[in-house]
Parts: C-alpha cells; structure tokens; sequence
C-alpha cells in the first residue's frame, strides 16, 4: 500500500483545484486526512482514488470500506 502522505497544496497541485476544495472534501468526509507534522496529510492513493471518483459521488471511504 502506498505509503506516500501529501500537504494539503501539494494535493490541490497534483490534481489541479484549489487547497479550499481539498479541505471541503475533507470537511465532508469524503476524503481521509490524518493529523501529524504540524499540519493535516492526505495520502496520495486516498487522493488519486478520490479524484477518479469526483464529488458528490461515493467517498472514497465507501469505496474503499475506510471506518
């Protein structure tokens, strides 16, 4: 499993919206982040998944069965 954790800019950078979508995606729980080094991560396989899919779809946590 990838083990690859993102900033929330490098995130937005990758696939192209703005860091405020990566945090409402966040907010609403569609997209898993964790809380270390000063800041919120998102892990890039959570990302790449969750773009394919797009909001207001499934999460990714549905998708991939994330508690």
């Amino acid at each position: 499993m990838d083990k690859q954790f993102l900033k929330i800019e490098n995130a937005a950078k990758l696939i192209d919206v703005s860091p405020w979508t990566i945090r409402k995606w966040i907010k609403e729980r569609n997209l898993p982040s964790y809380r270390f080094g000063g800041g919120v991560r998102i892990r890039e396989s959570y990302l790449s998944a969750y773009a394919t899919v797009m909001p207001g779809k499934k999460s990714i946590a549905e998708i991939q069965n994330i508690p």
